[in-house]
Parts: structure tokens; C-alpha cells; sequence
């Protein structure tokens, strides 16, 4: 899915994005990873991928129980790595929404593309559970 929305590549592992990384960067190592999906151990094993200076941006919401980092300090501190978390790309909604609004009207926005669930009221429930579980990308509640 991300492809369609401009990235260059993506990968379901790290594993996988080992012999990627290597071959486009000539060696090096990323300069950042975006962390869609709220799956701890994949934040730790990201920070092995990054370049000194590399960020790790983390972009997944999910259970704050389960949700946990533990992090390699020393190695962030040694390489000049940063962790950040971003909602929304850190956008501000009273600057950038209009902006999105007219590339969604032109076509250059994919919003719809993005909704993998559909609730209604009485379904709610089970939204929170696969949302729980990572399975939704973007939900809408419909009310009828």
C-alpha cells in the first residue's frame, strides 16, 4: 500500500530491508525508518539499520500496555540517533488542512485509499479490537 502513496520501498521485515538498504545506499545504512505499526521489538531492530545521525520515526498508535520500547541507549548515543514520534506527519490542522483538502478535491491526496474498515456504532467494539490488534490503517464510523 505505501508504495502507492510514494515510498520508495517497503518491507515486512527488517530482514527484508537488510539487502535493500545496503544495495541503494552503497554500504551505508538508512537514514531514517518510519514505524507504521505499533510492534515493539521492530523500533529496537530498526535502530540497527540506521545510520550515524539516523532517526527512527515512529508513527503507530496501540495498546500503551503493550506498546513498550526498550531501546539501546548506548548504541543512540554513540550513533547520533534520534527517536521521535509524529501524529498526522506533525502536521497543524488549522495551517495544513486546507492545503489537504485541495490535493484530496485534485486527485493528489489519497484519503479513501487509506480506509480499510468501515463501523457502525453498534461494531465499535470490534474496531477497538482490531485496532488493538494493528489491523486497521484508517477506520470511519458510520452513522446511520
Amino acid at each position: 500500500m505505501v508504495r502507492e502513496f510514494g515510498a520508495d520501498a517497503a518491507f515486512a521485515s527488517l530482514d527484508e530491508a537488510d539487502e535493500y538498504i545496503d544495495a541503494a545506499s552503497h554500504g551505508r545504512k538508512a537514514t531514517v525508518v518510519i514505524l507504521t505499526v505499533p510492534v515493539a521489538p521492530l523500533a529496537t531492530q530498526a535502530i540497527s539499520v540506521l545510520d550515524q545521525g539516523g532517526r527512527l520515526v515512529l508513527a503507530a498508535l496501540g495498546n500503551p500496555a503493550k506498546f513498550r520500547l526498550d531501546l539501546p541507549v548506548n548504541q543512540l548515543v554513540m550513533n547520533d540517533i534520534t527517536v521521535r514520534g509524529t501524529v498526522m506527519g506533525s502536521s497543524s490542522l488549522r495551517r495544513d488542512l486546507p492545503t489537504i483538502l485541495a490535493l484530496y478535491r485534485q486527485g493528489k491526496y489519497k484519503l479513501d485509499e487509506l480506509i480499510t474498515h468501515r463501523y457502525s456504532l453498534a461494531n465499535i467494539r470490534e474496531g477497538y479490537s482490531q485496532l488493538d490488534q494493528g489491523d486497521v490503517v484508517r477506520a470511519v464510523i458510520q452513522y446511520n
